[in-house]
């Protein structure tokens, strides 16, 4: 977490304090018939919440993209915002073909194998990803979501691959690997991966500097064109 989503969260956490306060002063107020004190009561939490709202889309309109190479980490703050899940691209193949022989599943275009490597840097809690996806962003801004086909050709060549989403120990890791089916004039592709679970993203949404706050700039990871990346004419055909 950077310096400006640790102020986020202490802002975050004040605001909560701040409006639980003012909640119970102003059912005081209605309850006593105290009818100016409660119209102060809200304008200061009407106040309070546009000063918020200002803060959080000014922080992410003087957001950056951020596009992380190969090998570069990313780490995941999730619902309890405690920022220890990480996940980095450590390699990645391009191939047309992806099983073996003649049930090998082909494609007009270029097929993306991304290894994934998930880790944590927790110091005693099991952590995992709340229901995550990845999508590919290319140059034109175009999103592509995993190909379920070229996943199941890969798991009948090499074997199932690992849930993205599971639960990883203090320095425990794991590598896993997701197929993209991508045009073969694809230009920039960029990977992002992401939460989807609804309190992850409702926790993060209204807190100032977080990347999956409201307007702000994502994180992507870099994909190499097919022509850079390490290229196989048939992934798993070397297997039985």
């Amino acid at each position: 977490m950077g310096p400006l989503s640790a102020i986020g969260l202490l802002l975050l956490v004040v605001t909560v304090l701040l409006f639980m306060g003012l909640g119970a002063l102003l059912v005081h107020a209605l309850v006593t018939g105290h009818r100016l004190r409660a119209l102060v009561v809200t304008l200061v939490g009407v106040g309070w919440s546009g000063l918020y709202l200002v803060g959080v889309v000014a922080a992410s309109l003087g957001s950056k993209e951020r596009v992380l190479d190969l090998g570069e980490i990313h780490h995941f703050c999730g619902a309890y915002l405690d920022c220890h899940a990480i996940v980095s691209v450590v390699d990645v193949d391009t191939t047309t073909a992806i099983g073996n022989g003649a049930d090998a599943l082909t494609t007009q275009g270029v097929f993306y194998v991304v290894t994934l490597l998930r880790s944590s840097d927790a110091q005693r809690a099991r952590i995992r990803l709340d229901r995550p996806t990845a999508v590919v962003v290319d140059g034109a801004g175009n999103r592509f979501r995993r190909s379920a086909e070229g996943e199941a050709a890969l798991a009948a060549a090499e074997g199932t691959q690992q849930p993205l989403g599971l639960a990883v120990a203090p320095q425990e890791r794991y590598t896993t690997k997701v197929v993209f089916d991508l045009p073969l004039d694809v230009t920039a592709p960029k990977l992002r991966v992401f939460e989807t679970g609804w309190m992850t993203r409702l926790s993060e949404l209204f807190l100032i500097g977080d990347e999956d706050g409201f307007l702000h700039r994502r994180t992507f990871f870099r994909l190499p064109l097919a022509g850079e990346a390490q290229e196989a004419t048939a992934i798993g055909a070397h297997r039985n």
